[in-house]
């Protein structure tokens, strides 16, 4: 089970790798506030349907509601933040900022790119070729520093 963000749902858009996440997880958990920054940024576009959208909102720990790094956060990703932590569910961003909060809270993080690795170990890409060009793409969109990209095309560990 897994909570996305719409930095991951964009960054896997744009590659046309939405499928992905459905290869890699059972349950995919879009909050409706993600949902909406996704269709504002994305007219027209139409996310599968085994996406799990949480219409309901989470519920807000006090302390979380009294964070004021929480409180600099988009509600799409306080929301998926939120629901990972009351669900004790792995959750998924490539802001920094977001990965930082979602970990001092002691939810489970990763990035589109770490998706990207677990997808290749699991047979999703056809050939290293494509999970390369994949990278390389993603390198291009998100800040990623080499040390990362190189861990990324490390393909052995």
């Amino acid at each position: 089970m897994i909570f996305v963000d719409n930095c991951t749902l964009s960054a896997l858009y744009k590659l046309k790798q939405l499928s992905l996440l459905s290869h890699l997880f059972s349950k995919i958990f879009i909050p409706l506030e993600v949902i909406n920054e996704f269709s504002e940024q994305w007219k027209n576009v139409t996310l599968p349907n085994e996406y799990i959208v949480k219409e309901k909102p989470p519920t807000y720990p006090k302390h979380l509601l009294s964070n004021p790094l929480f409180a600099r956060l988009g509600r799409g990703e306080q929301a998926a933040i939120a629901w990972a932590l009351q669900t004790g569910s792995l959750f998924c961003s490539d802001d920094l900022q977001v990965r930082k909060m979602a970990e001092k809270l002691s939810v489970p993080v990763i990035g589109t790119l770490g998706l990207c690795k677990l997808a290749y170990k699991q047979h999703y890409f056809n050939n290293p070729l494509e999970y390369s060009t994949i990278i390389d793409l993603l390198s291009q969109d998100l800040r990623l520093s080499p040390e990362l990209i190189r861990w990324a095309k490390n393909i052995e560990d």
